[in-house]
């Protein structure tokens, strides 16, 4: 077995600033998924045909 390796504090700051890069971008990204996603549906048509104020169950429907 090998001895483990000693970084020095620039890798440790490199290794540091990238996860910490990467964590931003993964928020950022659900961010931007998010709102694209709600204005999508805001977009479908299929919403002009659902009245959400309709209380008919699917008993009564039956």
């Amino acid at each position: 077995m090998s001895a483990p390796v000693e970084l020095s504090h620039r890798d440790k700051s490199i290794i540091i600033a990238g996860l910490m890069t990467g964590l931003l971008l993964a928020a950022l990204g659900q961010t931007v998924v998010g709102i694209v996603s709600a204005a999508t549906i805001r977009e479908l048509p299929l919403r002009d045909h659902i009245d959400v104020r309709d209380t008919t169950s699917i008993a009564e429907l039956a």
